[in-house]
Formats: C-alpha cells, sequence, structure tokens
C-alpha cells in the first residue's frame, strides 16, 4: 500500500458534469469500502469526455465536490478529459499512481463484481495465446473486430452475458481503469459497487437529482441544483451553464482555419472518412450540434464526432498526445481545492511523489522551470483551453471572471 499508517486513500475519476447525489454517494461508498480517510478526486476541468464543455465550469465543480466529501480535486488535463476511453482512463490512472499515495481506485459499474471485471481487463491487456487463437479464427469469419473480440472473450471468460456488459459506458470505463493498473504494475487496488439506477427519463425530483443528463435537461435546472448543493447559486448564469452551441463560431471558424490549411488530418481524434465529411459539408454547417447530427453515420458516432470538432477548436494535434504517451503523461499536478481538514495531502503529496505541485498558475514558470519541454507545451495548451472557455461564458452571461492566473486555490 502507497499511504501512510495514518492514512488510507482512494481515488475517484469524474467528470461531475454537475455533481449530483450519485456522485455524493459515489465518495460515501467509496470511503466505506475501502476504509480510506481520505478521498482524491481527479477531475475532468472545463471539457468533458462526451465532447463537450463542461455544462458548470470547473471551480463550481470543485467546490460543490469540497463540500459533499471529496478532500482534493486534482484537474485531468483537458485535452485527456474531451478523449476517448483508453485515454481519458489510462491519463487519470497515471496521476492517480504517480502520486504515491494512493491505496485504491473505486468506480461505479453497471455489473459491480471487480472480480469479473478484473479477469476480462487482463485478458485484453495481456492477449494471451488461446485469447489470440480466438480473436484470429473469428476474423476469418469476415465479422467485425468488436464482435470478434467479444467473442474470443466469451470463449475466454465462458461469460454468456459478456455482449451487455461490454456495452455497459461504466463497466467500460472501468476495465479501461484496470488495464491502466496493469499496464503500469500499480499497487493501486481496483474497487467496484454496482451503480444505482437514476431512471433519467423519470420526471421525479429525486431520480433527476441522481442524473447528470436529467439535470442538465431539466427546465428548472437552478431550483435542481439547489436541491443538491446551495453553491451552485452562486455563479447560476454568470459562468454557467454552459452549452455546446455556446462554442458554434469558434469551432466552425477553426474548420475553415483547417481546411484552408490541409491540417485537418493533425488533429487529434480525425480520421479519414470524418475529415472527408466535414470537408465535402463545411457549406452546410449551421452550429456545433447540428453539424454533429449531419455527419453522424453507421461508423462515426456522436462522441467521436463532438470530440474531434472540439479538439479542432483547441488545436489539439495527434502528434503532441502521443508525446504526452509516451513520456507518462506530465510531471505536475494542477490542485484545484482541498478540505481544510485534509491539507496534510499536499504535504504527503510533495513527500511521496516527484511530481510538481501547481496551486496557483502565477508559480508555474519558476515551479516547471526545469521539466521537459512537452509538460510547458500541455500547460500551454491547457490554460488556452480554459480562457477559451471562460471568454465564452463570460460573453454569453456579461459577467466577468478572473483568468486562470489569478483564480486561487479553493479551500473548503
Amino acid at each position: 500500500m502507497k499511504g501512510t499508517d495514518s492514512m488510507k486513500s482512494v481515488g475517484l475519476i469524474t467528470e461531475y458534469n454537475p455533481f449530483h447525489l450519485g456522485h455524493k454517494y459515489h465518495i460515501e461508498k467509496a470511503k466505506e469500502l475501502t476504509g480510506a480517510d481520505v478521498c482524491i478526486v481527479i477531475m475532468s476541468g472545463n471539457y468533458v469526455q462526451r465532447g463537450t464543455p463542461s455544462f458548470v465550469d470547473k471551480y463550481t465543480k470543485t467546490r460543490v465536490a469540497i463540500n459533499n466529501g471529496a478532500n482534493i480535486v486534482i484537474e485531468l488535463p483537458f485535452c485527456f478529459a474531451c478523449s476517448g476511453a483508453w485515454y481519458f482512463a489510462y491519463s487519470a490512472v497515471t496521476i492517480l499512481d504517480k502520486l504515491n499515495i494512493t491505496d485504491y481506485i473505486c468506480f461505479g459499474s453497471e455489473y459491480g463484481d471487480i472480480e469479473l471485471l478484473y479477469n476480462i481487463a487482463a485478458i485484453l491487456e495481456n492477449e494471451p495465446d488461446n485469447f489470440k487463437s480466438y480473436l484470429k479464427n473469428y476474423l476469418k469469419t469476415g465479422i467485425s473486430y468488436p464482435a470478434a473480440r467479444q467473442k474470443a472473450l466469451e470463449d475466454c471468460c465462458n461469460i454468456p452475458d459478456i455482449k451487455n456488459i461490454l456495452g455497459s459506458p461504466n463497466n467500460i470505463l472501468g476495465i479501461e481503469y484496470i488495464k491502466a493498473l496493469i499496464k503500469r504494475n500499480s499497487t493501486i487496488k481496483p474497487v467496484t459497487f454496482k451503480r444505482i439506477n437514476a431512471g433519467y427519463h423519470d420526471t421525479d425530483i429525486t431520480a433527476r437529482l441522481y442524473s447528470a443528463t436529467a439535470i442538465r435537461e431539466n427546465s428548472n435546472i437552478f431550483h435542481t441544483l439547489n436541491n443538491i448543493d446551495s453553491l451552485y447559486k452562486d455563479t447560476y448564469e454568470k459562468t454557467y451553464p454552459v452549452a455546446p452551441d455556446d462554442f458554434s463560431l469558434l469551432v466552425g471558424e477553426s474548420l475553415i482555419d483547417h481546411i484552408r490549411n490541409d491540417t485537418l488530418c493533425d488533429v487529434f481524434g480525425m480520421t479519414n472518412p470524418l475529415k472527408n465529411k466535414i470537408t465535402n459539408n463545411i457549406d452546410n454547417y449551421t452550429g456545433f450540434t447540428s453539424f454533429i447530427h449531419r455527419l453522424k453515420s453507421k461508423n462515426l458516432s456522436h462522441t467521436s464526432i463532438a470530440r474531434a470538432l472540439l479538439h479542432c477548436m483547441l488545436d489539439t494535434k495527434a502528434a503532441q498526445m502521443e508525446i504526452y504517451m509516451n513520456n507518462d503523461i506530465c510531471d505536475f499536478i494542477r490542485v484545484l481545492g482541498f478540505d481544510k481538514n485534509h491539507g496534510s495531502i499536499l504535504n504527503q503529496i510533495s513527500e511521496k511523489s516527484n511530481m510538481h505541485i501547481l496551486t496557483q498558475l502565477s508559480q508555474s514558470e519558476k515551479l516547471l522551470e526545469n521539466i521537459p519541454p512537452h509538460n510547458k507545451t500541455l500547460l500551454k495548451e491547457w490554460i488556452k483551453a480554459d480562457d477559451i472557455y471562460r471568454l465564452t461564458s463570460s460573453v454569453k452571461y456579461k459577467y466577468h471572471s478572473p483568468n486562470e492566473y489569478k483564480h486561487h486555490i479553493i479551500k473548503a
């Protein structure tokens, strides 16, 4: 175990888009199942995995999370927060691992069986000979790779329900977390519990308090959020809610620039089929979400298109992402906030980890002076992405928010 005798810690990988009562339950359940004293949250900031800006700004999310049981909130780099399951999971697990104080990682899953999920992850990560043989034989029949992989796993695991397991989003993420732990040979122990079914299509207020999707789509957003945490009222219609179409002009402009300069293929998440569809349809661009619907097809999912369009806007390059992946993601962490009763967490990280701790960007130039160049590139792009989010929100609500250099760490 990496924690001390006096402190056990559990890591959570989250988006809080926005934070709701299901997230509070996650924090409480994680501490209960692991006996952890400290909950370390790795959180997506102003951009999230589904390829959209975050509904609520990252500082409000941080305050609410700490107010509801999180002890420290560390921001996941924006380019990984807005990426597919493997990049998202591996980057977050890497940060938790490199802190050198994390004993457990806890996540909710539809299946709720850690042994089964671990076995699946181990097969996918290590690809034993029997799995390779099954996979090769199924591919020869002409079926798709995902279908062949599923059938090969069924044969290896002897689990008839494997299709449903692999078809559930939180199971998929959990498997990716475990794969990352195996790949890193980490001592962090994975723990899972069965997720509460929020029933977000229900109109009942209790159901909405447990569903991020239902909250975002609820016409009475303010009332619903205030039932979760009164802190939401402080920034309502000042810094949030932020919607994907608030970025329509910026996304459209970036697409035109990339097409003109023939650089679409350099963008992270861009494929040739998507590049061609964008180029052929750009004259019909009327907005972010409507363009996604126009481009969507059987082989191009809504989220993969949304992520690629957002990375066009943020100018995230595929080559740069590979540099981050090949160099252990980054050598610093951005701490957004912590629980004042657990301020010693920062001391623990400082003592046990080689990660540089950024609590204020005004310190970054001196603090990161002697680290590899890719870290500086990551931070520079990260700040730009946050500036775009802040300016978009400020224009929408005519409300001034401090820039990244003027924000102070949250102590709640």
